[in-house]
C-alpha cells in the first residue's frame, strides 16, 4: 500500500479539487457550497446553515440555508425564527471561535431540525480567513456553518466539509471584494455627458439595491428646511417626497457625517447608541412604512455624502430582502458597498452641480435682475434652489458722487440695514445678532466695481462649488454693473460729443459770419480796411479755422472707436517734422490766447534732420491733441513750453504745461479711451470726450513711437506736467 494514498485522502483530495473549482467560479453562491456540504454527509436527510459573524453587535446571523429535501417552507420557516436576533452583550464572547451558537432562538432552533427530521445538529465548523494585522498575519473567523443531519456525522464526512469551509472562506472574500467594487464599476461604465444629479441619486439607488439586496433605498438632499428626498425606489413612490425633519435619523447622519447601521429601527436603545436620543421623525416613518414598503421598518442602513466637512446628500437604505438572506439584516460589507458609492458621488455632484448651477445661473441673471423685483426674485430662488442654506441675498451699492452703501435686495432677508457695516464684512463669516442670531452673513466684492455681494446662510461654511456658485454671480453682477456705468458714460460723451460739434460749427458759422459782415462793410463802403479792420478779420479767419480743426479732428477721433490705426493703414511721405508742428501751434493759437496761455516754441532740431516718414495727418492729429489738451488743463495766465527735438534716429516733441498735478496711479488711466484728466472738479467742466490721449497714443504707437507723461508738483495745487512724443525718423518693418 505504499506510496499509494488512501481511499479517505483521495476522496478528499476529489472534494478540495471540486471545492476550489467551485470556489473560483465567477458565478458559484454561498447556497452551492452549502448544497455540495450536504451532499458530502451521505445521510437520507441533510441540511447545513451558514452563520455570518457581525462585529458592528458581536452577533451570528442566518445568512444562507441549503438541504438535500425539497421543503420551500423551510427558508420561511427558519426567517420567522431568526428574524429579530437579540443578544445580551454581556454574556457574548467577543471571539466568535468560542461561540456555541449561545443566542435565544437556540431552542426554537433545535426544535425546528427535529421536527424536519434532522436529529443530529451539533457540528459547527468555522470559517476562518487569513489577515495581516500590524504586518504580521493571523487568522480570522468570519462565519460557522452548522450540519444537519438524520444521522451521525463521521470523522470523513466531516474533513470534507472542513474543505468546504475552506472554500466558503475563498468565496467570502472575494465576494466581498467584488461587491465592494461592482457598484462603483457599474457607475463608471454609465453614459456620464449630460447627466443630471438626480439622474445620478437614480442610478445609484438602483445599483445599491440590485447590490445589497435592499428593499428599498431614498435619497435625501438639503433644503432649505431640512433635507428632502429626491429619489425614492420601493415597492411603492410617495407622491410628495417626505421632509426629514429636524429629529429624524437622516438629519443625525447629516450632521454626524458618519455611516449608521441600525440592526432593529425599532429599538430606542439602537437610535440611542447611534445618535445619542430616542427621537426619530415619525412623519417619515410613516410614510416609509405605509407608502414605500407597505410593511414595518426593521434593518436600515444610512451614510453621507460629504464633500469638504458639508454634507451634499444622505443615501437611506431600508430593509434587506429575504428571497436569499435568512437574517435580513444588512452587513458590514453592504455598508462598505454603500460607502464606495458615497465617495463616488463625492467625486461627481460637486461638478455636475456646479455646471447646472452655472447655466442655470447664465439664464437668469441679466441688467433685468437689477430693475425688476420680480426678476430679482427669479435670481433668488436659482440661489436658494444651489445652496438652500441662504437665508437673504443683497447687492450692496457704491453710490456714485455720495458717501456710504444702499442695499438692494434679491430676495429673503439680511439681519441688518445697515449697508456700511455688510459691505466692511471683507469676505469673511461673521455671526448674525438679534433674530437671526444663528445665521452667518459674508460679503464679497464684485469684481473692477466697489460694489458688493451679500449673503447671510444658515450655517457657517459653504463649500468649494458653492463659492464658484457666489463668485459665477459676483463676476456676473459686474459685466452687468460695468454695463450699466458703460452705459451711462456713453450716453454723457456722446452729450459731449454732441456738445463738441455744436460748439465747433457755431464757432465756424459765427466767425464766417463776422467775416462777411466785414466783407458787406468794406463793399459797401468802398474803402480798403484799416490795419486795425485786417486784424479783426484775419483773427476771426483764426478763430474760424480753429474751429474747423477742432471739429474735423473730432470727427476722426470717433472712427478710431470702430478700428486701430495699425502700421499698415499709415499712408506715408517724407515731412517736414517742423512745418507740421508749427502749423498745429497755428492753429491752436487762439484757442491759447482766449485761455491768456503763452505758448512758447523752441526748435532744436537741425534742418538736415528735419524730414522723418510719417503719416502727415495722423501725425497732425496727434501734436494738435496733446497741445490742446495741454492747454485745457493748464491754469489761465501760465506759459507752455513746447520744444522739438531729435536725433538722427528719432525726433521729439515736449510739451511742458503748468496745472494741477497728475498721480501716479492717473498715469496710465489717461490714455484710456473717455477717461478725463483727472485734475479736480474745475477741470471736470471743460468740454472734451476724453478721447484726445488715447487716440494720440495710438497714432505714435502705429509710428512705432509712443507718448509718454510726468508730473511733478512745483507749489500749492500746482504741478509741472510733460507730455514727451517721440517717433521714429524711419519706421521699422515688423512694427504694428
Amino acid at each position: 500500500m505504499s506510496g499509494h494514498a488512501s481511499p479517505a485522502a483521495s476522496a478528499a483530495h476529489g472534494v478540495a479539487t471540486l471545492v476550489l473549482e467551485l470556489a473560483n467560479t465567477r458565478n458559484v453562491s454561498r447556497v452551492e457550497l452549502l448544497a455540495l456540504a450536504c451532499s458530502l454527509l451521505g445521510a437520507d436527510r441533510t441540511a447545513a446553515l451558514l452563520w455570518l459573524w457581525e462585529d458592528r453587535w458581536r452577533l451570528l446571523v442566518l445568512s444562507r440555508y441549503a438541504s438535500n429535501v425539497v421543503d420551500d417552507k423551510a427558508p420561511t420557516q427558519l426567517i420567522d425564527l431568526v428574524a429579530k436576533p437579540s443578544v445580551d452583550a454581556n454574556e457574548c464572547p467577543n471571539d466568535p471561535r468560542d461561540w456555541q451558537l449561545g443566542i435565544d432562538h437556540q431552542q426554537p432552533l433545535e426544535k425546528w431540525a427535529r421536527a424536519h427530521g434532522f436529529d443530529k445538529f451539533e457540528a459547527i465548523l468555522p470559517v476562518t480567513v487569513g489577515e495581516r494585522v500590524g504586518g504580521q498575519s493571523s487568522l480570522r473567523t468570519v462565519a460557522f456553518i452548522q450540519l444537519l443531519s438524520s444521522s451521525e456525522i463521521d470523522a470523513n464526512a466531516r474533513r470534507n466539509v472542513e474543505i468546504v469551509c475552506g472554500g466558503m472562506a475563498l468565496l467570502l472574500t472575494r465576494s466581498r471584494d467584488a461587491r465592494r467594487l461592482d457598484a462603483i464599476q457599474e457607475l463608471l461604465r454609465a453614459e456620464q455627458r449630460g447627466r443630471q444629479i438626480k439622474e445620478w441619486l437614480e442610478l445609484a439607488a438602483d445599483k445599491l439595491i440590485s447590490i445589497t439586496n435592499a428593499e428599498a433605498a431614498m435619497m435625501f438632499r438639503e433644503a432649505p428646511d431640512g433635507y428632502e428626498a429626491v429619489v425614492t425606489r420601493g415597492k411603492s413612490t410617495p407622491k410628495v417626497p417626505p421632509l426629514a425633519s429636524k429629529t429624524s435619523v437622516v438629519t443625525h447622519v447629516a450632521l454626524r457625517r458618519d455611516p449608521v447601521r441600525l440592526l432593529d429601527f425599532a429599538s430606542d436603545a439602537e437610535r440611542m447608541e447611534a445618535f445619542g436620543t430616542v427621537e426619530h421623525d415619525l412623519v417619515l416613518h410613516e410614510v416609509m412604512e405605509g407608502t414605500l414598503l407597505h410593511g414595518p421598518i426593521r434593518s436600515v442602513l444610512l451614510a453621507p455624502v460629504v464633500f469638504e466637512k458639508h454634507t451634499l446628500a444622505v443615501i437611506a437604505l431600508v430593509n434587506k430582502k429575504a428571497d436569499v438572506h435568512l437574517a435580513r439584516i444588512f452587513s458590514k460589507t453592504d455598508e462598505e458597498v454603500l460607502g464606495n458609492v458615497c465617495g463616488f458621488l463625492k467625486g461627481v455632484l460637486p461638478s455636475v452641480e456646479l455646471y447646472a448651477a452655472l447655466g442655470e445661473m447664465a439664464n437668469v441673471v441679466s441688467p433685468k435682475s437689477l430693475e425688476s423685483p420680480e426678476e430679482a426674485r427669479r435670481v433668488y430662488d436659482v440661489v436658494v434652489k444651489m445652496i438652500p442654506a441662504v437665508a437673504g441675498i443683497a447687492l450692496i451699492r457704491n453710490q456714485r458722487g455720495a458717501e456710504g452703501y444702499t442695499i438692494d435686495m434679491f430676495g429673503g432677508s439680511l439681519w441688518t440695514d445697515d449697508a456700511d457695516m455688510l459691505a466692511r464684512a471683507n469676505d469673511a463669516f461673521r455671526p448674525a445678532r438679534g433674530a437671526a442670531k444663528g445665521n452667518y452673513y459674508r460679503s464679497l466684492k464684485i469684481p473692477e466695481t466697489e460694489h458688493y455681494l451679500t449673503v447671510e446662510l444658515k450655517r457657517k461654511t459653504t463649500t468649494g462649488y458653492e463659492n464658484q456658485i457666489l463668485l459665477f454671480f459676483a463676476k456676473a453682477l459686474s459685466h452687468i454693473l460695468l454695463a450699466e456705468k458703460g452705459r451711462e458714460d456713453v450716453i454723457e460723451t456722446f452729450a459731449q460729443l454732441r456738445h463738441a460739434v455744436r460748439s465747433g460749427i457755431t464757432g465756424v458759422v459765427g466767425y464766417v459770419n463776422e467775416c462777411l459782415g466785414c466783407f458787406e462793410i468794406y463793399r459797401q463802403m468802398k474803402y480798403a480796411p484799416s490795419f486795425l479792420s485786417q486784424a479783426r478779420f484775419r483773427k476771426a479767419l483764426e478763430r474760424a479755422n480753429f474751429a474747423a480743426k477742432k471739429s474735423s479732428h473730432l470727427l476722426e477721433e470717433s472712427r478710431f472707436l470702430l478700428t486701430n490705426i495699425t502700421r499698415e493703414s499709415l499712408k506715408l511721405v517724407n515731412q517736414s517734422v517742423s512745418v507740421v508742428v508749427v502749423a498745429v501751434l497755428n492753429t491752436l493759437k487762439p484757442y491759447a490766447e482766449e485761455r491768456r496761455i503763452d505758448v512758447s516754441f523752441n526748435n532744436e532740431l537741425l534742418k538736415i534732420s528735419d524730414f522723418a516718414e510719417i503719416d502727415r495727418s495722423l501725425v497732425e492729429m496727434l501734436i494738435f491733441n496733446v497741445v490742446d489738451n495741454a492747454i485745457k488743463y493748464s491754469f489761465r495766465n501760465r506759459a507752455l513750453h513746447v520744444t522739438l527735438d531729435g536725433t538722427r534716429e528719432e525726433w521729439s516733441l515736449t510739451v511742458v504745461d503748468y496745472g494741477t498735478q497728475i498721480l501716479e496711479r492717473d498715469m496710465e488711466a489717461i490714455f484710456l479711451p473717455f477717461t478725463r484728466r483727472p485734475t479736480g472738479h474745475a477741470a471736470e467742466q471743460r468740454p472734451g470726450t476724453g478721447l484726445g490721449l488715447a487716440v494720440a497714443r495710438q497714432i505714435a504707437r502705429a509710428h512705432g513711437g509712443d507718448v509718454t507723461c510726468s508730473s511733478i508738483g512745483v507749489g500749492h495745487d500746482a504741478a509741472e506736467t510733460t507730455f514727451v512724443i517721440t517717433i521714429p525718423k524711419t519706421l521699422r518693418k515688423g512694427l504694428n
